[in-house]
């Protein structure tokens, strides 16, 4: 069996607000599906913990990473980043233990970084303890999945 080329993490604490749209995501993906992954493609949600991620994406082509972002404009903005880099010396704190874009640069720097990485990030609007999503935030739940579908149907 040829293991997948392709893993899908959505990341994020479902207590905390927006930063649950990871998981979020992977549940609207996985609806669309009828609840099976596609083939060629692992599809999981992390809580958050950056070494975590480090861990996951070992031994596949291609990362698609799906995240709550920083609020700098308008929530629910929906962005995609296509190279680990475009996060590189991103200073914004992270709700969990290590952020994404630390994960990102330690996985390039012990060279096992995917050979595509693509992120999709969707701007929060609040990381509140005990907080329920934002409904700006919820509304982009679609355009984010529909975001990895696109990069899903790139070739890896």
């Amino acid at each position: 069996m040829i293991p997948p080329a392709t893993l899908v993490v959505g990341i994020g604490n479902e207590d905390r607000g927006d930063d649950a749209i990871g998981a979020q995501v992977v549940r609207a993906l996985l609806a669309r599906w009828d609840g099976a992954e596609r083939p060629g493609v692992d599809v999981r949600s992390l809580r958050g913990d950056g070494l975590a991620l480090l861990d996951a994406f070992q031994g596949y082509e291609r990362l698609v990473v799906v995240d709550a972002t920083a609020p700098d404009g308008a929530p629910g903005t929906v962005r995609c980043f296509r190279s680990a880099h475009a996060l590189r010396g991103t200073t914004t704190p992270s709700t969990h233990g290590w952020s994404v874009a630390e994960a990102l640069a330690l996985g390039d720097v012990l060279g096992s970084l995917p050979r595509r990485v693509v992120i999709v990030g969707v701007e929060a609007e609040t990381f509140a303890p005990g907080a329920v999503p934002s409904a700006r935030v919820r509304a982009a739940i679609e355009v984010a999945a529909d975001t990895v579908e696109t990069v899903l149907a790139e070739p890896t």
